[in-house]
């Protein structure tokens, strides 16, 4: 007669379960004491702010100042006319990478460059802004609010719970741009009114998210 070998965690007496249970049980206890730590301590903000000038269009320049496009009579410029080649390749992207805070745009002052206002937890959030030119002359206008070191970073830092980031991003109204990207976790008020879009596409993702037209467009959309 043959005695069977135990398997499992009975080989070794259960300590291998027991074990794995208690690392993931201190995990948990470690990560609430972080937690509690970073409330009682409070968390500091910062606030960045940056302007950024966009590359302009010559041409759209030169038709604005002769009155070929942009009267005051006029409610939207015919947008046959950012589709002419010199023009459609100039195009800019805003390009957005939002995620966990209150976002906001809005119309800024004609003439005015890009002006971004970032209020976050610096230990915990990466805020970064790029202006990268093509060799065509168009280019990417990158706006980025992340968590370091992702989700796990974030909970580790114990600064998942009610995070205090709020971006707000004013875009010029005279010149013409692709706004593209997303917006992730929290709650983001668009208002587009007034802009110069060709196109817009942007993926949202859980929380309240809201698009704005106070105004009509400088240009139907694509």
């Amino acid at each position: 007669m043959t005695e069977k070998k135990k398997t499992g965690c009975f080989k070794i007496g259960c300590f291998g379960c027991l074990g794995l249970s208690g690392a993931v049980i201190l995990f948990f206890v470690l990560l609430s004491v972080l937690q509690v730590a970073r409330e009682q301590g409070g968390r500091e903000s910062v606030t960045r702010n940056a302007t950024r000038e966009l590359p302009r269009i010559e041409e759209l320049e030169r038709m604005m100042a002769s009155g070929e496009i942009g009267d005051r009579g006029e409610l939207s410029i015919d947008p046959s006319v950012l589709a002419s080649p010199e023009i459609a390749s100039r195009i800019g992207r805003v390009e957005l990478d939002l995620d966990l805070g209150e976002f906001e745009i809005e119309a800024g002052e004609p003439g005015s460059a890009v002006e971004v206002e970032a209020d976050f937890e610096e230990d915990a959030f990466r805020f970064e802004e790029r202006l990268v030119e093509d060799d065509d002359g168009g280019y990417t206008y990158r706006i980025t609010m992340r968590p370091k070191g992702g989700m796990i970073g974030l909970m580790l830092r114990g600064a998942g719970n009610n995070p205090r980031n709020r971006v707000t991003i004013r875009i010029p109204p005279d010149r013409p741009i692709d706004l593209v990207g997303t917006i992730g976790l929290g709650s983001s008020r668009l208002d587009l009114g007034g802009l110069w879009l060709r196109r817009v596409d942007l993926e949202a993702g859980t929380g309240e998210h809201t698009i704005e037209f106070d105004e009509p467009l400088r240009s139907p959309l694509e």
